[in-house]
């Protein structure tokens, strides 16, 4: 099978798929494009996280506690991205798999 056979297969399923999911699943796994202002906010946080990050770096000894929380640090930013990229209030539903 050819690797566009393969690709247009698998936008098949993923259209059926999201046809048949509910909202909270389209929204959490479906690409969400920039909404107006949102670049400017995911630099400010990763900004803060980094500050934050420096200073674990700075002050915590090395080990399993500086290293959790250097990843929470991570996690956190990654999940407030995605709260600015996925608001609660899902848009309609858009079946072209919104590819980014």
């Amino acid at each position: 099978m050819k690797h566009e056979d393969r690709d247009e297969q698998l936008d098949e399923l993923i259209v059926e798929t999201i046809e048949g999911a509910s909202d909270e699943l389209v929204r959490r796994f479906t690409y969400h494009p920039p909404v107006d202002g949102a670049v400017d906010k995911f630099k400010r946080i990763r900004g803060l996280a980094l500050v934050l990050a420096a200073e674990i770096e700075r002050l915590v000894p090395n080990g399993r506690e500086k290293a959790n929380a250097t990843t929470a640090v991570e996690e956190a930013v990654m999940w407030a991205n995605a709260g600015i990229a996925r608001p609660v209030a899902a848009a309609p539903r858009d079946l072209s798999m919104r590819r980014g």
